[in-house]
């Protein structure tokens, strides 16, 4: 059986697949108060032509930008891509390294010759050289009209690119902060210890709890959504003012146990 050609690069949904993908946001009908931001950068024909998207693991980026493909009326939702970033890509014999800029850029171009206009890209910092070609993004779209939003987790990357690589091409939105009132509206909580005690995390009380409810499950969480972020910071640029104390605990890959200790020592 002949395996299904795609003529782009990297991961992209768009069409009937991008349709079936937005009906998973249909139950979340309260929007992050970021959203305005988002909301208004879509809808703008000024420049810049990238947004930044960054925070930590559940606190909205995804949901926002296919809330924002929701938004766009439906002549419009037919010009929209949503990138999906892979650390790997299979081949028919073996693993190979994962997406890179140029995929993406070359993946674009494309795209705009074939009329689509906004791009979605999850999780882009898990591009092998993001931090080197960020500035290809506005680059691409400058002359072109196109809108591109780029979300990761690793914040400090997304950062670094918004003052050196797209210092001036570039608006940014952090997702990790998140005030009582509104994280109260959308979990449908009004339990202040809960909210302090979880960070601020969205989630249903169910979904809290799994996360949460044990020190193999929070740790699981704490490594995935602050850990790996930081050791990724750490090894891919090099800093001098981390505390060798840090930098020891990450070289080590222990920082999420480091830190689920302070979580319980903190929670009991």
């Amino acid at each position: 059986m002949q395996a299904n050609y795609s003529p782009y690069r990297t991961l992209i949904i768009q069409g009937d697949k991008l349709t079936r993908l937005l009906q998973t946001v249909a139950k979340f009908p309260v929007r992050r108060n970021f959203y305005v931001d988002l909301d208004a950068f879509i809808e703008g024909n000024a420049s810049p032509e990238v947004l930044l998207l960054y925070g930590v693991r559940r606190t909205g980026k995804t949901t926002a930008m296919l809330q924002a493909i929701v938004h766009l009326s439906e002549e419009e939702r037919q010009k929209a891509v949503f990138f999906q970033v892979r650390k790997s890509r299979k081949t028919r014999d073996c693993l190979i390294s994962g997406d890179t800029v140029q995929d993406i850029q070359e993946d674009i171009g494309r795209l705009l010759e074939e009329g689509k206009k906004y791009f979605f890209v999850d999780e882009a910092t898990r591009l092998i050289d993001f931090q080197y070609g960020a500035d290809v993004f506005a680059d691409v779209l400058a002359m072109s009209g196109g809108k591109i939003v780029l979300s990761g987790t690793d914040s400090l990357c997304l950062d670094d690119a918004r003052k050196d690589a797209l210092s001036g091409r570039a608006f940014s939105a952090n997702t990790s902060h998140i005030f009582f009132a509104e994280w109260s509206d959308i979990c449908g909580s009004d339990s202040v210890e809960d909210f302090a005690k979880y960070g601020g995390v969205l989630g249903n009380s169910k979904q809290i709890q799994q996360l949460f409810g044990s020190p193999n499950s929070c740790e699981e969480y704490i490594q995935s959504a602050y850990a790996q972020n930081l050791e990724h910071s750490i090894s891919e640029r090099k800093y001098t003012n981390i505390p060798d104390e840090i930098l020891d605990i990450a070289d080590e890959k222990k920082t999420g146990k480091c830190f689920t200790a302070h979580y319980w020592e903190f929670k009991s």
